[in-house]
């Protein structure tokens, strides 16, 4: 097997050292609620990937800048689903 892996297109074997530095992305599905002036509000969502899980709650900040600043939303919120609904 390890032949037929070595023979596609691009595939390299990397040294300990390389391998070292190889991080994955970490996603997730973040939950979130937009309120707006008059005491509505918005459920929405989205998923999220960043090398880390700080990464993850950033993007889903601000994302949520955003849509207040597009949809005229006065406060919105975001729980993610990696550390556990409501942590």
């Amino acid at each position: 097997m390890l032949k037929n892996i070595m023979n596609l297109k691009g595939v390299a074997v990397l040294s300990k050292e390389q391998q070292k530095s190889v991080n994955g992305s970490k996603g997730s599905y973040c939950r979130m609620v937009m309120y707006y002036p008059n005491g509505s509000a918005e459920p929405g969502g989205g998923y999220f990937e960043a090398s880390t899980w700080a990464g993850v709650s950033a993007a889903a900040g601000v994302e949520c800048a955003k849509a207040m600043r597009e949809m005229g939303g006065t406060r919105c919120t975001y729980n993610c689903e990696y550390d556990g609904y409501g942590q």
